[in-house]
């Protein structure tokens, strides 16, 4: 999908939830540099090139939120859930060779530490791990119940 489509209303509340716990200071401003965290908290992940793309059509300054909005609906391609899903799911695939949507603390450990733009260090890896204790069975996690948990 392409930018300049035209977003929903639960995306459009979605990417000012995003953009209010960016803002965390209440200016009513976001940074240009500030983008790719708002995009990641609605389950989008630009890639490094992506960003270099959507920041080149940028001028200088911050966002307010309407111009976020029309930024994001005008220029940057927003990903369905489904798409995030597949994606999601084609990762975990990758470490998982029996295909029983089962992957073991180690693997995920790998995934996080290896694989995306900015992967996990070492150190936030074991924290992530855990804090998702609570889902582990016998040192496994349900693939299913990762990316619910991860795409909201």
């Amino acid at each position: 999908m392409s930018g300049g489509q035209t977003l929903s209303e639960e995306q459009k509340t979605a990417l000012k939830n995003a953009f209010e716990d960016i803002d965390i200071n209440g200016t009513g401003k976001i940074s240009k540099s500030e983008l790719r965290a708002a995009l990641q908290l609605i389950g989008q992940n630009p890639t490094s090139e992506e960003m270099i793309t959507y920041m080149e059509r940028l001028g200088d300054g911050d966002f307010t939120l309407d111009e976020f909005l029309e930024y994001v609906e005008q220029r940057i391609p927003i990903k369905s859930q489904e798409e995030i899903d597949k994606e999601l799911m084609d990762a975990f695939e990758k470490f998982n060779d029996d295909r029983d949507f089962l992957i073991s603390k180690e693997e995920f450990k790998k995934v996080m530490t290896k694989l995306g733009d900015e992967p996990l260090t070492e150190g936030d890896a074991e924290y992530l791990l855990e804090s998702l204790r609570n889902i582990e069975k016998n040192g496994m996690f349900n693939v299913a119940e990762l990316a619910r948990l991860f795409m909201g």
